[in-house]
């Protein structure tokens, strides 16, 4: 009857006792002969070492050119990395510049346009005050600012206020140093305008919400989105010509202005003083020489016969 034989985990066997201690004398010989040698001088043992590191050289400068030639290829494929990222950046710094361009091509737009205003000759402009926002007197209705120049700088009531882009609205009330402009979304505000293409008049009234509504428009009249607005003049409110906004419609059939100016963040405005002309010059015509008629004789009474007798 054959027995079973079976080891335990992390037991060895006799023979592998053996093997595991003989190798462990081998190897311990082998390193203190090894290190022996190295340290004697040996002609023998100094020929086989340099001649091993001639044979090594050549497989070592291979493996150095090897190297050189990779970190020559990882360099490169920074530079094109890094060009890349160059390249990137300078694509959006482009961009970013003709963005600019455009802006700076619609600045110059809208400031020949102002300066277009400033040369009508039918509504001559008189004077231009600079003046700062120093106060807002808004509330849910009503919407006005209080600016830092009043008639000791020469500005009128009625006067036009502008900012960079175009109308804020119109002065109402001047101080000696201070002004109280009426904003255009002010409810109270009704100026009138002209819709360009067309030449569709109508009036301008405030809304709180930040849009003026189109009013008064004729019922035969369909407006454009995006058609430009600006002052008709009318009833010497303010100057024609003003820029103002463009037609949004709404959903309900209205009209509303989207306006030009930043009201909402407006910092610094325009005081435009316009000389309007109320009265029509009508030339004096020349009297006619009408030759005086000639006197008559006075009508005499004829004798009367009976009379003489």
């Amino acid at each position: 009857m054959a027995h079973a034989t079976y080891k335990r985990p992390g037991w060895k066997t006799p023979i592998e006792l053996r093997a595991h201690r003989g190798g462990l004398i081998a190897f311990g010989s082998a390193a203190v002969l090894l290190l022996l040698v190295g340290r004697a001088e040996i002609p023998l043992v100094d020929d086989v070492r340099m001649a091993a590191a001639d044979a090594s050289r050549q497989v070592l400068q291979v493996g150095s050119e090897a190297a050189d030639w990779v970190a020559g290829g990882i360099e490169h494929i920074s530079n094109a990395v890094t060009l890349y990222d160059e390249n990137e950046r300078l694509r959006a710094e482009n961009a970013e510049l003709l963005a600019w361009r455009e802006k700076a091509m619609e600045y110059e737009r809208r400031i020949e346009a102002f300066e277009s205003i400033l040369e009508i000759s039918y509504t001559p402009v008189k004077g231009v005050t600079t003046a700062s926002v120093i106060a807002d007197t808004g509330g849910p209705f009503s919407r006005a600012i209080i600016v830092n120049a009043g008639a000791s700088q020469g500005v009128q009531k009625g006067d036009a206020a502008l900012d960079r882009f175009g109308l804020v609205g119109r002065v109402i009330s001047v101080g000696s140093g201070s002004s109280r402009v009426l904003l255009l979304t002010d409810t109270s505000s009704h100026i009138p305008v002209v819709i360009q293409p067309g030449g569709v008049r109508a009036i301008l009234s405030g809304d709180a919400d930040g849009q003026p509504e189109i009013q008064f428009v004729p019922g035969d009249v369909k407006l454009s989105e995006g058609a430009a607005i600006v002052t008709s003049g009318d009833g010497g409110v303010l100057a024609p010509g003003l820029p103002v906004g463009v037609v949004r419609l709404k959903e309900d059939g209205g009209a509303v202005a989207a306006l030009y100016a930043d009201i909402a963040r407006v910092e610094v405005v325009a005081l435009k003083r316009y000389e309007f002309i109320n009265d029509v010059d009508v030339p004096t015509m020349p009297v006619p020489d009408i030759p005086a008629p000639e006197a008559q004789p006075e009508p005499t009474v004829a004798a009367n016969p009976a009379t003489g007798q």
